[in-house]
C-alpha cells in the first residue's frame, strides 16, 4: 500500500519563517511581544502543555535543577555544590538513561543522589531514590560553614 505524502497547507507557510534564524534576529521585539500576549491570553494552555511536558520528561526538573546548582552563582545552594568544586557532567541522554536505569516512574518522589557526595554529578556516581532517603542521607554528611 502507498504511503500518503503529506503536504503542508498555504497558511502554515508563514509560519515556518519563524523558525528561520535570521527572520528571529530581525523580528525579535514583535515575536517577544506575541509570545507574551499569548502567555497573557491562554495561561490555562500554557500550564496544560507543561503539566503533559514534565509528565513525559520527569527526569528533566532533576537535571535542571542540578545543574543550577552546580553552574549559577546565584542558586542558594551553589556554595553546597558549584562553590565546593562539584561539576555537572551529565547530558540529558545520561539522565534519561540513569531515570529508566533506576526506575525512576516507579518512586513516590524521585530524587537524584550522588553515591559519593564529594565527586561530581556523572553517570557512575548518580542515581534516582526517594527523596526522604536522599534528605535522611544528607544529614550524615559533613556540615558547612556559611561564607
Amino acid at each position: 500500500m502507498p504511503q500518503k505524502i503529506a503536504t503542508i497547507p498555504s497558511t502554515l507557510i508563514d509560519k515556518k519563517r519563524v523558525y528561520d534564524v535570521g527572520y528571529r534576529a530581525q523580528n525579535k521585539e514583535r515575536i517577544c511581544a506575541y509570545a507574551k500576549e499569548y502567555r497573557r491570553t491562554h495561561p490555562d494552555k500554557i500550564r496544560a502543555y507543561m503539566k503533559e511536558y514534565w509528565k513525559r520528561t520527569p527526569w528533566l526538573r532533576s537535571y535542571h535543577c542540578a545543574r543550577q546548582r552546580c553552574l549559577n552563582s546565584k542558586n542558594s545552594k551553589y556554595r553546597f555544590y558549584g562553590g565546593r568544586g562539584i561539576k555537572f557532567k551529565l547530558t540529558l541522554k545520561e539522565i534519561e538513561q540513569i531515570w529508566f536505569r533506576d526506575n525512576g516512574q516507579a518512586l513516590n518522589s524521585p530524587s537524584i543522589d550522588r553515591i559519593d557526595s564529594d565527586k561530581d554529578y556523572c553517570l557512575g556516581n548518580c542515581r534516582f531514590i526517594e527523596r526522604t532517603k536522599n534528605k535522611a542521607r544528607g544529614g550524615k554528611r559533613r556540615k558547612y560553614a556559611k561564607n
